[in-house]
């Protein structure tokens, strides 16, 4: 903790306890807490206690650190100015380069301003400390980075910000601390037990509000909200990863738009298993994708004597732009997917409640992320299902989708009666 006169911080006691986890050994703490409890507040005093802690024991000198919004405004305009303020007149007091955003403390260390929206960005650093403020906000590339780059020093990262979802800081932090794992934390407590909270607008939202919104942004409970697509998609299809026998058949989905996207799946007594994914925000040339999703498939190829598993590709026919680019670079063969919206809805949410959709523990984060989000549109005052919409809303569905043109597809018509893609030696595109 910094210190100078008039510096000095009682915190309440979901903050204390985050310093008593952090001294426990504890890397992964979250404060689920309601809205206005003072977790963005406390983030920056969080960090200078552990800052404080890395240079009494002579780890100071060359320290980096991550401190994570959800966007580079929210990180500019919120994060910043807290941490400059929170510093300020302390002996951490150091200095914002705002063109490199890094705040240069006079410890020898450093603390990197990140944000969501730019997530390669993190990339780069060992650190000994990170900080994700609104996490539910941030896409699932976003956990993966930061165990990453916490990874090295085994260092503590703090995750500020009530559930918004039931996607990945709910499956990823969440349920390991609710199953026991010693490595999570989490914090919950409502926004009244910051002392300086107005206890009538507390009450003004839990008298106006939906149950279930209230008691996720201002209790900080795990709600799962109204209206996901797949509501009983979760933690109870998944397994633990396994190699692929090599008499199973297997499957690429891919959905190429601006963000590409494809599911890795099998299949054997009735039973899906979705083993991997591939995922990319970032525009590149077909020759590139088809590289980075070739190398999945191989990756799962069992190497026996006389014996070569072919995947078969499934694509969606609204892009079949794409996939001509991606099977002049080697992807193939193509099947025509059958991408009816509700239709595949159905079939997709009948195989997760009947147990015949399985996904490998850890293996396709974004997947499990997306499906913990889609939704379909929603009243914003009861929380209902907006009758005589025709499809769900047109985000966090990549990855959905392409389960759902898998499962649609292959519960239906044989491939080989579907409407194979191939490419003869001109390149032109027949059917059979």
């Amino acid at each position: 903790m910094p210190t100078a006169p008039g510096k000095v911080v009682t915190p309440y006691w979901f903050q204390e306890k985050t310093l008593d986890l952090l001294d426990r050994g504890v890397r992964f703490i979250a404060m689920r807490l309601g809205t206005g409890a003072g977790k963005t507040w406390w983030a920056p005093r969080f960090l200078a206690y552990l800052i404080s802690r890395d240079v009494a024991a002579g780890k100071g000198k060359g320290a980096r650190y991550l401190d994570i919004g959800r966007t580079y405004r929210m990180t500019n305009d919120i994060l910043v100015p807290e941490l400059v303020d929170c510093f300020a007149g302390t002996n951490l007091e150091g200095y914002y380069h705002a063109s490199k955003e890094i705040y240069e403390l006079p410890t020898g260390g450093k603390v990197y301003f990140r944000s969501a929206d730019k997530p390669y960005r993190i990339e780069g650093h060992h650190t000994r400390g990170a900080l994700l403020d609104e996490p539910s906000e941030m896409p699932a590339l976003i956990w993966t980075i930061a165990q990453r780059r916490t990874g090295y020093f085994q260092a503590p990262v703090l995750l500020t910000g009530y559930p918004t979802n039931a996607g990945w800081y709910h499956q990823e932090i969440y349920v390991p601390w609710e199953s026991g794992d010693p490595d999570y934390a989490v914090i919950m407590g409502a926004s009244t037990e910051n002392p300086d909270y107005p206890e009538e607008e507390f009450e003004r939202a839990r008298r106006t509000l939906p149950d279930w919104e209230f008691d996720m942004s201002y209790l900080g409970k795990a709600v799962k909200p109204r209206g996901l697509v797949y509501p009983d998609f979760g933690p109870h299809l998944f397994v633990d990863p396994f190699d692929i026998p090599s008499d199973w058949p297997t499957y690429a989905i891919v959905d190429p738009a601006v963000q590409y996207g494809a599911l890795m799946m099998a299949w054997n007594r009735g039973i899906y298993y979705v083993y991997n994914e591939y995922y990319n925000e970032v525009v590149q040339s077909a020759e590139e994708y088809a590289k980075e999703m070739l190398d999945l498939v191989e990756a799962e190829r069992v190497n026996m004597p006389g014996l070569r598993r072919q995947t078969s590709w499934i694509y969606d026919p609204a892009r079949l732009t794409d996939v001509v680019n991606l099977a002049a670079h080697g992807c193939g063969p193509f099947y025509k997917a059958d991408n009816a919206v509700r239709p595949g809805i159905i079939t997709l949410t009948g195989l997760i409640k009947t147990d015949r959709f399985k996904v490998m523990r850890g293996r396709c984060p974004t997947f499990c992320d997306q499906m913990g989000r889609y939704r379909w549109p929603t009243d914003p005052a009861s929380g209902k299902i907006i009758e005589g919409v025709e499809k769900p809303i047109k985000k966090d569905d990549d990855l959905p989708d392409c389960a759902r043109y898998g499962v649609h597809t292959l519960e239906g018509e044989p491939l080989t009666e579907r409407g194979m893609v191939v490419f003869n030696d001109e390149r032109e595109i027949s059917r059979y």
